[in-house]
């Protein structure tokens, strides 16, 4: 049944094509929360895909690689607040927790990475239009 997380990739697909419409000064903002949201839950999806021959190895592989860098600060942060049992085999429940809290930590960083590439992007378009002759006019001159 985990096989079927990977489809909440399409969350932030759909997240991209919808803000590219309706809010292209927030793209990157509304991305990165949906990304943050959904990476823990469809890295854990990814790896039930080593079972696949030839593409399934490379995909379960990424998914073990995505899965140990935004996996694991969930669990250990809910270790460190003795939720879990370090070393212990982690029921149904308690995965749903992890992956909770990974959402909610995952989604305030890369939803603050999306915001700071809108406020480049921002800034560099905003400087396309500055008038560079308008700084070597004198008193009373018009341009």
């Amino acid at each position: 049944m985990t096989h079927y997380l990977i489809f909440l990739a399409l969350i932030p697909i759909a997240s991209f094509q919808l803000c590219r419409m309706f809010a292209p000064g927030r793209l990157w903002l509304w991305t990165g929360l949906t990304v943050g949201a959904v990476i823990a839950p469809v890295s854990q999806g990814l790896v039930e895909y080593t079972m696949i021959p030839l593409i399934g190895g490379m995909l379960g592989l990424m998914g073990a690689i995505f899965n140990m860098i935004h996996g694991s600060v969930g669990y250990f942060l809910l270790a460190a607040c003795d939720i879990f049992q370090p070393g212990a085999v982690l029921d149904g429940s308690q995965l749903t927790m992890m992956n909770l809290v990974n959402g909610a930590i995952w989604t305030i960083y890369y939803g603050l990475v999306g915001y700071r590439i809108d406020v480049k992007a921002a800034r560099k378009t905003s400087a396309k239009y500055v008038v560079v002759g308008a700084a070597k006019l004198k008193h009373g001159e018009e341009f």
